[in-house]
């Protein structure tokens, strides 16, 4: 378990909600401007085509593949979750958890330097030995991705820290059964019962049991966010990282893990 954060610092949830809007998926705003880029992980015409254009592409495929159906009433989050266990709906699923993963990467940034505070430098060491050692294993995760994908900062149902990768635009809260046992260890049977549950509009009691993950921080790893800047040079692009992370927004994370099991950011 990790440091108690409960009543630390007054919620911020302008910065860590996940998108919650229903109807037309839109570009939300960003807590900073994109004007100027955002030094020194991204450059302005970098940073431009990661939200301007490529988010704004992503979020009107998003709006063509949901019209006319029922996730087309469904925020982004309630989309990547349901479209995750339909093989037909592989392309809407790839496109509405990129944009999810691109909006709470960016909402996780800062333009100005920012230092963890004690508890989050202290609840980070307690999993990984120190602060600068949680830093180096998630940059050998990260380093790791052969492609494109994301590498996550994450909390489970028990409060234990994880590092993990995602790999193209895979999210950590599709709907994957697990329970005490692991990962797909619910019967055929069940998952079967469970998914005609959705198909039918009557979701599981439990649902939730299906994303036991929280997503506390992400950094982008695909190729087209690094190698305007950076070229192949993966090092440098994630050392960059870490200066412009929000880190204010993580402690906030990491304290509504505590209170809520069944939030997603």
């Amino acid at each position: 378990m990790f440091v108690s954060l409960r009543s630390v610092r007054p919620r911020i949830s302008s910065l860590i909600t996940g998108p919650t809007f229903r109807g037309l998926k839109t570009l939300t705003q960003l807590p900073y401007s994109t004007e100027d880029g955002l030094s020194p992980l991204y450059s302005k015409e970098a940073l431009h085509n990661i939200y301007n254009v490529r988010q704004s592409l992503l979020l009107n495929r998003v709006n063509e593949l949901s019209q006319d159906t029922t996730f087309g009433h469904e925020n982004l989050t309630e989309i990547v979750k349901r479209s995750s266990v339909y093989p037909e709906h592989i392309v809407l699923y790839n496109n509405a958890s990129q944009a999810w993963n691109t909006l709470f990467f960016l909402k996780s940034l800062r333009k100005n330097p920012s230092q963890p505070s004690n508890i989050v430098q202290k609840t980070l060491s307690m999993h990984y030995g120190s602060f600068e050692g949680f830093k180096n294993i998630f940059k050998q995760y990260a380093k790791g991705i052969f492609g494109n994908g994301w590498t996550w900062l994450a909390i489970d149902n028990q409060g234990k820290l994880l590092i993990k990768n995602t790999y193209n635009g895979a999210s950590l809260f599709s709907i994957i059964p697990e329970n005490s046992e692991g990962p797909i260890s619910i019967s055929d049977k069940d998952l079967y019962k469970r998914i005609k549950e959705l198909e039918n509009g009557k979701y599981p009691t439990q649902m939730d049991s299906f994303s036991p993950l929280k997503p506390i921080l992400c950094l982008n790893m695909w190729m087209d966010s690094y190698m305007f800047d950076f070229g192949y040079d993966k090092d440098r692009y994630i050392d960059s990282f870490w200066d412009v992370v929000n880190w204010d927004v993580v402690e906030q994370r990491l304290i509504n893990s505590e209170q809520s099991n069944n939030a997603l950011y």
